[in-house]
């Protein structure tokens, strides 16, 4: 796609469909991450007047659909749909309760992150080492792991800065408007990037 000054916008993948901006919703969310000192600001115009900028960012993830085949002889294997997520910027990852919808366009109301890891390769490793602590839930033969796809996906969130009095930084998801401490806090960290290559899930990828 090409825009009217001649540049061209690469059609990215959207983690959920960001609402119209609700103010005080966004507010909220604001004082819950700020915890026990958050309830200080229980007017949120007094709240509001502490921020001094806003800006919607989109952070980037990698979404990997994962079957998993586990054995239960005499009977056929269980089929079991998983969803694995990384965080492209710090490693950070897990199992996803249930598959998110996505949607497909551009996105020229923000701005992108760009991904540390950015290539599918790098990826599909750290998928692999989430589908080793799946395996960890197995007591005897543990299941085999076969990846369906593996995609880049971006996840909208409102960077909120306010003087809490202190100068605070705050993420929250602009589609569920829920503040997303845990994993911002994770971005300043390098632990999660590390990897045990000792032992990890074998993946097998199915036809796409």
């Amino acid at each position: 796609m090409e825009r009217s000054d001649g540049t061209t916008v690469t059609p990215i993948g959207t983690i959920g469909t960001a609402s119209a901006l609700d103010p005080d919703l966004l507010l909220r969310a604001v004082r819950k991450s700020l915890g026990v000192r958050g309830w200080r600001w229980h007017r949120l115009s007094e709240l509001r007047e502490s921020v001094t900028d806003q800006e919607l960012i989109y952070h980037p993830l990698w979404l990997g659909k994962v079957l998993t085949l586990a054995d239960r002889p005499p009977f056929p294997p269980k089929r079991i749909p998983n969803a694995a997520f990384v965080d492209a910027v710090s490693g950070y990852r897990g199992v996803l309760e249930r598959i998110p919808e996505v949607s497909h366009g551009t996105n020229d109301d923000g701005r992108q992150v760009k991904p540390v890891i950015n290539t599918e390769q790098q990826a599909k490793r750290y998928v692999q080492a989430v589908m080793h602590t799946v395996n960890r839930g197995y007591v005897l033969k543990k299941p085999q792991h076969q990846l369906a796809s593996l995609e880049l996906l971006y996840m909208p969130l409102w960077k909120v800065t306010a003087e809490v009095p202190e100068r605070r930084v705050v993420h929250v998801n602009a589609v569920t408007v829920e503040p997303e401490t845990y994993m911002a806090r994770q971005w300043q960290s390098a632990d999660w990037l590390s990897l045990d290559t000792d032992a990890l899930a074998p993946l097998s990828p199915t036809t796409r």
